[in-house]
């Protein structure tokens, strides 16, 4: 089984690479960690495909099957709206947050599509960085990405600001 999600997992790189060109990007295992009222939920783990052109950052989140859970598409020449999961999103805000001894840019996205309710999310990222977290305010559900480029105590700072 593990050797089919491998597989699977170089398929699906190999066919991301060779549709972005132009577009250098890499590949590392995440964790996703899901909180409801400041309690973990759920954990699981995927990956994080992402690729940087001239003036754009595309970061794809992947389950361990390979498919897609989030896309975020950030375009350099205007940060006011970026696409996540092909919708666009307006900027809020942007805060300076401080974990690990070093300060983060975070900005603070609105995803809230008119045909849809109960899916508005505050989304929060940093351009290189890609997600922090995700907060589906009607549920009080928080989602994470933990990876070796994701400060840890930066969402345990995001976690607090978002229940304040």
């Amino acid at each position: 089984m593990k050797v089919l999600k491998y597989i699977t997992f170089c398929l699906l790189f190999f066919n991301i690479v060779a549709c972005n060109n132009g577009y250098i990007g890499s590949v590392i295992k995440i964790k996703y960690a899901w909180y409801q009222w400041d309690s973990l939920k759920n954990c699981s783990s995927g990956f994080l495909y992402d690729s940087i052109s001239k003036n754009r950052k595309l970061f794809q989140y992947l389950d361990n099957d390979s498919s897609l859970i989030f896309r975020l598409d950030i375009n350099f020449n205007n940060d006011t709206v970026i696409l996540f999961n092909g919708v666009q999103i307006e900027k809020l805000d942007e805060y300076n947050l401080f974990a690990n001894n070093d300060t983060a840019l975070i900005y603070k996205y609105l995803y809230d599509e008119d045909i849809k309710s109960d899916e508005e999310a505050f989304v929060f990222i940093n351009f290189s960085i890609g997600i922090i977290g995700i907060n589906y305010f009607p549920w009080d559900l928080s989602v994470f990405p933990e990876g070796e480029n994701i400060p840890k105590d930066l969402k345990k700072v995001l976690l607090k600001s978002v229940n304040e």
